[in-house]
């Protein structure tokens, strides 16, 4: 049922090179997306493993985008990490920042104790 559904759409458009093109140029986009994305979230996984912490994935775009914004520049849809600094600064800096604030809430909680 399944191979004659496929044969007949690949009869079809066997002779709409056009239409061969763009599927074959989706697929390679596609591919090259993925492997992409992948090689990202293994060098952020790992850097995390390294500093044995966790990466919240968003978090850390927001913090990425709040320095680009800092130094005036935009960030890019498209390849987001390739930015001047390297990503292992960028998720080091995030940590800091991530430090800091764990002990500004540290500091408020400690405060609302005493007053009570």
């Amino acid at each position: 049922m399944l191979h004659e559904i496929l044969y007949q759409l690949v009869n079809s458009i066997r002779f709409e090179g056009f239409v061969i093109f763009f599927i074959g140029f989706f697929i390679g986009v596609f591919t090259i997306d993925n492997f992409y994305t992948f090689n990202m979230a293994s060098r952020i996984r790992r850097l995390a493993y390294e500093l044995k912490d966790l990466v919240v994935y968003e978090n850390l775009k927001k913090s990425i985008n709040n320095e680009l914004n800092q130094l005036k520049k935009k960030s890019r849809f498209l390849f987001f990490f390739s930015t001047p600094l390297e990503l292992s600064e960028h998720i080091r800096r995030y940590f800091s920042q991530k430090l800091i604030e764990a002990k500004h809430i540290k500091e408020k909680l400690e405060e609302k104790i005493k007053n009570k």
